[in-house]
Formats: C-alpha cells, structure tokens, sequence
C-alpha cells in the first residue's frame, strides 16, 4: 500500500491560507484600465471573471449566511484575487513540466492516494444517486418510533441524509463489484505462501541470538523466536521471486517484487496483520482494487461527455500529481524525529479499543415481501440469543448455524476472523463504517440488537475484546509518522504556494475592487 498521502486543498480553503501568509503585503496602485482587477507576471484578473467568481461562490454558499456575508468584504476579495493568480501560476508550471500527457498521468495516478481517487470518484458519482420524497415518506413510516416526536416535515432532511449515505456506501460497493466482473484478471496466488518455518529453523535461530531473549527458555520465547524467522523467511522468498509475475489486470503483469514493495510500505502492526497467507491475498484483493479504481478514473477522465468536464477533471488530476511531486514525494520522516514526537507527547497515544466478533447475517431482500420476510427472521433470532427475564438463551454458535446466511461463518457458529478497530485504509473504511460502530462499545459476550448494514441484518456478540491502552514507541510509529507527515505537508503546501505566488508578481487594484463592491451593495 502507499504511504498515505494528503490531498490538495480545496480552493477556497487554499486562497485562504495563502492569503495569511501574504496579509499586509499588498500593493495597489492606479489601475491600467477599469477592468483590471489585478495584474501579474504574464497575464491579468479582470472584474468579469472577479464577478464570475463571486457569483459562483455566493451559490455555492447560499444557505450560509456567514459566508455570504464575507463574500462583501474587500478583505476576501483580496484573498480570491491570490487564489485566482495562485491557480493560473499552477496551471503554467504544469505546462512547463510537461506533465499533460497519457503515460505521466496513468503513472502518476498510481502514486496519490485512494483517498484521492475515491473522493473523485464519490464526487463525480453522487449526481446520479437520487433519495425520492417517496422513499422519505417509506422510510420515515417505516422508521417512526427512531424520529421521536418530530413530524414527517421536521424529520426530513434526517431521513434524506440516512438514506443517501446508505445509497452511496451500497453504489460504491456495487461499483467496485462491477469493476471486478468486467476486470480481465489473472492471478497466481501461491506465490504468496510462504513456507513455515521447521522446529529445527527456530531452535537454530534461538540459539544464534539467545542473547536477543533475555535469559527465557525457547518454549518461552516461542512466540517471538517464530515471528522473527517467518519474517526474515519472508523477505528472502519474496526477494528470491520478486520477478515472477503475480497478476495481469487486462493483459498488463504485476510483479511479486511490485507486492512486496508495497507491504514492506505498510506500518509494522498492518504487516503483521497481513502476515499469514489468507490475509496476503486480502492485501492483494485490496491492491487489484485500488489499481481497478486508478484505471476506471482515468478511463472516465477521457470519455467524459462535455470537454468543459473532462478538461476540469484532467486539471484536478493534474493538480494533484503537481501536488505529490512537489509536496507529498518530498517529505522525509526521520527515526529522530519521530522519537523526539513521541517523547514529548506519549501521553496523547492510546491504542483504540478492538473486538473478535461472531455474528448472524440476514440479507434484507429486495421486494417488499422479501424484507418483511428478513425482518421477522432477524426478529426470531434475536429472540431465541434474549428471550427476557426467567428464559433461558439459547447459545449463539447454535442461532448463528441455524439463521445465518453468511455460509462461511456459519458453520463456524458465526466467528470471524480477526480484529474490528477503527480503520484507517480508506477502502477498508468505507467497508466496515457503520458495521463497527455498532459493536465497538460491546462488552465480553455482549449481543447487539439486530441493525442494518449494506443491505443486511446483522446481530454480533463480541467473543473477545482488548481495551484501549497507552501505545508503546513501536505501536505508536505509523501515527507518529503520519502527524509528522501532515505537519510536514501543510508546510510545504504553504512554501510552495506562497513561492508561485512571489514569482507571480501580483499587484492588485483597489480602486477597481472598490467599485464591484459598489455596484454589489
């Protein structure tokens, strides 16, 4: 996986810290004409496109007064002026980098973050995602008792915003499940296996760096001697193989090599808990996902319908391949650093608290038959796992095999594998937001109500569960050095911005920027 990276900022967020760094700098002489607004190095604002500007975002902000309010001072004229000129100097250095062209971009997309690509993608998406006044008034009958007193009119914008965020977590998934099915994929999964380390492997090693353990016993220090061997076996077979070819998207190779750079990318805990074989195909599903995504955003950039559209998509995805060159790949975290961050703030670094889970899923159907027909299962099951005062529970391995349609865990008794935390892989994220808000705060063999998620029931008991605890140095390194990181990048944005903005040579014009102003009021 890449290290994470941090998007460009916003426009108006952007004109607005450029503008701190340049408050009380200005210089506003006569202007040339009464159109001028402002002038700089090769080229002009003029009060037509200064009033576009405003226009644009007085409509953007039209439901907040505040802001609107600010839109009729000169101060953020000012500020808009720079994030104009800022733009225009962008777009020139761009040019000058040659970067406009099919191979840097589709090379460069791969190098931003998911974050980046699924936030375009939601964007340019969430257009065709409808919520009708209809499936407001279903769900808000449906829903009443969760509304408390508020009538259909006082409740509406809640339930619209409910549904929506359903609709557009159960678009993306199908979106990417549709990516997958008309994705000509090979892979050679195997190459990912490897071998366990023998009993004579770890005896060796244990006796090579009995030092390493403090005086324990190999039958105490097992544990930590097997760690250490599978991850120096790791590294050497995927060394030994980094030319093999692991999977083809369309006809085009990825190597073991290419794999095994990005896993060594990862925070050590992510490595650990990609370690063993099934969770490396995980990793690997993840990686086919991301480069599906990368693929389909660039083909969507060239087949958009209006060349106004595909121009302003080309130029954000410009935008931020400029941004990762000259911010994001130049930010270095050192071991130093990272130790001092911690010495000073070690107080702040808590590990969130993580459960095992077993669990009943129901799908929730389509039609209106199939979804009163899930409701009453999911209702039966829970009632047989609480039944209420002086009944006896039935076991939930027992309800999980009878009731759940998840057949893989199922047979299981409903247990899942591995740990639910807060994530912060955006991919994953977005998979299990909602789900883990709703067992997080259960306790050891607490049961949930029954909730829904992705168009499923679900009712979860939690089997184990760690509590939150101070983090020591190593599990507090990849935060560590994501805060540095983000401190570093905020910096750097500002540098860069404010030294487009010295080459530009900006001069801006008072008196023209009084006179809008004039015929606004």
């Amino acid at each position: 996986m890449q290290q994470k990276t941090y998007p460009i900022l916003p426009f108006i967020v952007t004109v607005l810290i450029a503008a701190v760094l340049l408050s009380g700098c200005w210089n506003s002489p006569q202007p040339q004409d009464a159109d001028t607004v402002a002038v700089f190095e090769g080229g002009k604002i003029t009060r037509q496109e200064m009033k576009k500007t405003v226009a644009d975002l007085q409509k953007a902000f039209e439901k907040n007064s505040e802001a609107i309010e600010q839109l009729r001072e000169k101060e953020t004229y000012r500020k808009l002026v720079e994030g104009l000129v800022l733009d225009k100097m962008i777009n020139r250095k761009i040019t000058s980098m040659k970067m406009d062209n099919r191979k840097n971009i589709k090379h460069a997309m791969k190098h931003i973050s998911e974050e980046l690509n699924i936030s375009e993608l939601s964007n340019s998406h969430r257009q065709k995602i409808k919520v009708t006044d209809e499936e407001v008034r279903e769900r808000y009958e449906r829903d009443r008792t969760a509304f408390g007193q508020d009538t259909l009119a006082q409740a509406t914008d809640q339930v619209r915003s409910l549904i929506q965020t359903e609709k557009e977590a159960r678009y993306f998934q199908d979106y990417l499940e549709n990516l997958r099915k008309n994705a000509v994929i090979a892979r050679y999964d195997e190459l990912l296996q490897v071998p366990e380390p023998l009993e004579a492997d770890l005896r060796m090693h244990y006796e090579q760096n009995r030092n390493t353990y403090s005086g324990k016993s190999f039958e105490t220090a097992r544990d930590d001697v097997a760690k250490a061997v599978r991850t120096k076996n790791t590294a050497l077979w995927f060394q030994e193989k980094q030319n093999r070819t692991l999977m083809t998207i369309h006809g085009k190779p990825f190597t073991v090599g290419e794999f095994y750079e990005e896993f060594e990318e990862l925070p050590q805990d992510e490595r650990e808990r990609y370690g063993d074989f099934a969770s490396k195909k995980k990793l690997l599903n993840t990686m086919i996902d991301r480069l599906l995504l990368v693929e389909d955003s660039y083909d969507q950039m060239l087949s958009t319908e209006t060349k106004n559209e595909r121009d302003h998509i080309r130029e954000d995805i410009l935008i931020q391949i400029l941004h990762q060159e000259e911010v994001d790949d130049q930010i270095k975290v050192s071991e130093e650093e990272m130790q001092a961050f911690f010495k000073k703030n070690s107080e702040v670094f808590v590990q969130p608290p993580q459960v095992r889970v077993n669990y009943i899923r129901i799908g929730a159907g389509q039609t209106d038959a199939e979804k009163k027909q899930a409701e009453k299962k999911v209702k039966d099951a829970y009632k047989k796992l609480n039944p209420g005062p002086f009944r006896k529970a039935e076991p939930f391995d027992k309800i999980a095999k009878e009731y759940s349609e998840d057949l893989e865990t199922a047979q299981k008794g409903g247990a899942l594998d591995g740990w639910i935390s807060e994530k912060t892989e955006i991919i994953e994220e977005i998979a299990s937001h909602g789900f883990h808000e709703n067992v997080l705060g259960l306790g050891e063999q607490d049961i949930s109500l029954p909730f829904l998620f992705y168009n499923s029931y679900y009712i979860v008991q939690v089997r184990e569960r760690q509590e939150s605890a101070h983090m020591t140095f190593e599990q507090a390194r990849a935060t560590i050095k994501q805060e540095i990181t983000a401190r570093k990048h905020d910096e750097l944005t500002l540098k860069m911005e404010k030294d487009l903005l010295d080459q530009a040579n900006l001069i801006i014009f008072d008196e023209t920027i009084d006179s809008i102003l004039e015929e606004g009021a």
